[in-house]
């Protein structure tokens, strides 16, 4: 079975209410995460550090509520992962851990919650990234970041995600988005 990338996320409410998540900076998450996650931060890369738990949130935060602006680009997603270079012993090559990844599927609905009232969910188109490579503390591992980029009005949402892997129950999470208004 798969595995999925731990919590990196930071506080509920974000600390730097001065300057807003970009654009650039959820495409540095989506596209770096995992790297900078399992290698020490260098001087090359200082701020991507700073966005962990600022400009993003992870899809199995189930029950918690994690707070944006409206001027902020939210990256919110899911990292999957095989420690192919464990699993030697079991025969598995890079290729059988790639298509063991793919068979999870992954579906995200968000929904605008108005007076405790949430109404329809609607399906959030993913992106995803391509497989690569990484040594880590865990070993050699293979990955793709699974996630979407917004800018949300301010507001309540609500972000649902249901992941199927052949053969196991369906994972579901649902995370509470509190967006406010640039201006507080």
């Amino acid at each position: 079975m798969i595995a999925m990338m731990a919590y990196l996320g930071g506080p509920a409410l974000r600390a730097d209410t001065e300057h807003p998540c970009t654009y650039g900076d959820a495409q540095a998450l989506l596209q770096e995460l995992p790297l900078a996650f399992t290698q020490p931060l260098s001087s090359d890369r200082p701020r991507l550090g700073q966005l962990f738990g600022r400009c993003q949130f992870r899809w199995f935060q189930d029950g918690e509520t994690i707070a944006f602006r409206e001027d902020d680009y939210i990256l919110g997603g899911i990292v999957m992962f095989w420690s192919y270079e464990d699993l030697d012993d079991f025969g598995w090559s890079r290729a059988e851990a790639i298509e063991d990844l793919r068979l999870a599927t992954d579906h995200v609905e968000m929904a605008v919650v108005t007076d405790g009232i949430a109404g329809p969910f609607e399906d959030v188109p993913l992106i995803e990234t391509s497989y690569r490579d990484v040594r880590s503390a865990v070993g050699h591992i293979v990955f793709n970041h699974r996630a979407f980029i917004r800018q949300l009005p301010a507001g309540e949402y609500l972000v649902r995600w249901t992941q199927s892997y052949p053969g196991a129950p369906d994972f579901e999470a649902t995370v509470r988005l509190l967006v406010t208004p640039t201006s507080d």
